[in-house]
């Protein structure tokens, strides 16, 4: 962690029906439109860095994110593993106070790794698959499919 800061529990807090309204629902009425949202650069700003950020700063110093980012005097930077860069997708995001990326300046494989390092400390998340799609969709289903769904249910999955 940065200098003085200190450590917290974590808690957990779901966000799924604000997820709902703000990004999920917004980016299937924008198709309908012929209007391609980015439901990630959505989440972040208006969930990941705007909801959860405010209610963990009621017991916080900070926030950190497992964003492959970089701060630099406030300002959003590509980190060192610019084949993780994260920072398009919080494009959107007003303000990075109190926001930590312990990850800027780590690789995601190989020597000093995050999951070499997750390996070492017997964390189970080491061999995890990449995240390669948008959050919103199901692990097994197609975006198309989901779209469908919901079309043909009215807003509502069948």
């Amino acid at each position: 962690p940065p200098p003085n800061t200190t450590l917290h529990p974590v808690s957990l807090h779901s966000y799924a029906s604000s997820y709902y309204t703000e990004v999920f629902m917004p980016t299937l009425e924008s198709y309908e439109s012929s209007i391609t949202l980015n439901p990630d650069t959505s989440c972040n700003s208006l969930i990941k860095f705007d909801l959860a950020k405010e209610q963990s700063l009621k017991t916080s110093d900070l926030i950190t994110t497992g964003h492959y980012a970089h701060l630099k005097s406030g300002r959003l930077k590509i980190p060192e593993d610019v084949k993780k860069d994260q920072t398009y997708f919080m494009c959107t995001v007003g303000s990075f106070d109190r926001v930590f990326f312990p990850l800027e300046s780590w690789r995601k494989n190989g020597r000093k790794g995050v999951r070499e390092s997750l390996h070492d400390v017997g964390l189970g998340e080491y061999d995890k698959k990449d995240s390669m799609g948008m959050c919103m969709v199901p692990s097994g289903e197609s975006f198309e499919d989901l779209v469908r769904e919901y079309a043909e249910g009215g807003g509502t999955r069948r």
